[in-house]
């Protein structure tokens, strides 16, 4: 069981239905804040990738429209439970891009759990190559990932053993879906996604 746990960086996404999208105009971005909160506010278009990103550094938070995938990263580190992410990304959702379809929506999270015990990545690796890999050298990292499918909900798992008693993990939550949730549950199931990643750590075996 893991004995200490940091939030690095969070997102939520919004994928919208191709046929009814349309990209709005690069001054949309300008109306996003106002005022102290879009102080050293920066815009970035770039026709080539298809990518609008509008960087809110007093929020600690960025906007980037990715063709028709509308991504909002919380940098801040806060946890659900005090981070403005959800209330922020379906503000700009609901002023900007509402009359476009959603086809999906998911979160994604970049956590560090730290144990009191070393962690048996060498184990692990043994159990998988046999000791002429490690004439190459020592293992340093281990990574596993694997995803699970219940109905219209996809997660994608990635642990990172980084050091003997950390591990740091990509945690994706997709959900397919036509319309956005309310700004409670949304922000409820936000909360819920980032517990379940504790669940899936306690459920390693020594």
């Amino acid at each position: 069981m893991f004995i200490g746990k940091s939030l690095i960086k969070s997102n939520i996404v919004f994928i919208f239905r191709q046929d009814k999208f349309f990209p709005p105009e690069n001054e949309v971005f300008s109306t996003i804040y106002s005022g102290d909160s879009s102080k050293g506010a920066r815009f970035i278009d770039d026709p080539i990738l298809q990518t609008k990103v509008y960087f809110a550094p007093e929020k600690q938070l960025s906007f980037a429209l990715e063709g028709t995938r509308l991504r909002v990263d919380d940098d801040s580190g806060l946890e659900p439970e005090k981070s403005i992410l959800i209330g922020e990304a379906l503000a700009v959702y609901s002023g900007i891009f509402k009359k476009m379809p959603v086809s999906a929506y998911g979160f994604n999270f970049d956590i560090n759990y730290k144990f009191g015990n070393v962690l048996p990545a060498d184990l692990i690796f043994r159990s998988y190559f046999d000791d002429k890999v490690r004439a190459y050298g020592d293992l340093r990292e281990l990574g596993i990932q694997f995803t699970l499918e219940k109905k219209e909900d996809l997660r994608v798992y990635f642990l990172k053993y980084t050091s003997p008693l950390e591990i740091a993990v990509h945690a994706n939550y997709h959900y397919r879906a036509e319309a956005v949730l309310s700004d409670k549950n949304m922000k409820d199931l936000y909360a819920k996604c980032f517990r379940e990643a504790d669940d899936i750590i306690n459920s390693l075996k020594p």
